[in-house]
């Protein structure tokens, strides 16, 4: 199992609120190859992004375990923010030079970018 194998970013939980229960349901995982922690991150819709300590940003739709997308550092420079914009999923990915970069996620991509 990745999740216990320590290869999970995050992990979905179900919580009940009336009895402060709550279990794990999905464990999201970075494609085969690929490192990081989580640093921030971002859910909009049923979709999640995170910046990572390897620089790279990943996103997931939360309906599967798989990363959809891998986005590595463009250029070398690692990303440094990341955050859905408020227009239907667009991603603001910055660096710390202050370039600034908007992508346009679509769901039934599953590419590196």
């Amino acid at each position: 199992d990745d999740a216990s194998s320590g290869h999970s970013v995050f992990r979905l939980f179900a919580a009940n609120p009336k009895t402060a229960c709550s279990i794990p349901v999905m464990s999201y995982t970075l494609p085969a190859g690929n490192i990081g922690r989580y640093v921030a991150g971002d859910v909009k819709s049923s979709c999640a992004v995170a910046l990572l300590t390897s620089g790279a940003i990943a996103i997931w739709n939360l309906s599967i375990e798989d990363c959809t997308v891998w986005l590595p550092p463009y250029y070398e420079k690692d990303w440094s923010l990341v955050k859905w914009a408020n227009t239907k999923l667009h991603l603001l990915a910055g660096q710390k030079d202050g370039k600034m970069f908007l992508y346009k996620y679509l769901e039934s991509s599953r590419k590196e970018i």
